[in-house]
């Protein structure tokens, strides 16, 4: 995973990772509910917390940017 990648569609729903120093922040975005922000120590668990996410999204792609 690069330093920020997201996962998106063009339904308003977004799956974005960042990597902060130590730190790799999570944020879920859907149409009509508040964004969640989850953070986690290792890559590995925010990649999984975030392939979960695309997969309950019906998200289809990684884009990295």
């Amino acid at each position: 995973m690069h330093a920020a990648e997201r996962i998106t569609n063009v339904n308003g729903k977004n799956v974005i990772v960042v990597q902060a120093g130590d730190e790799w922040h999570v944020m879920v975005e859907e149409p009509g509910v508040a964004s969640k922000v989850r953070t986690f120590n290792t890559e590995a668990y925010a990649a999984s917390y975030a392939e979960g996410q695309r997969i309950r999204l019906h998200l289809d792609k990684v884009v990295h940017i």
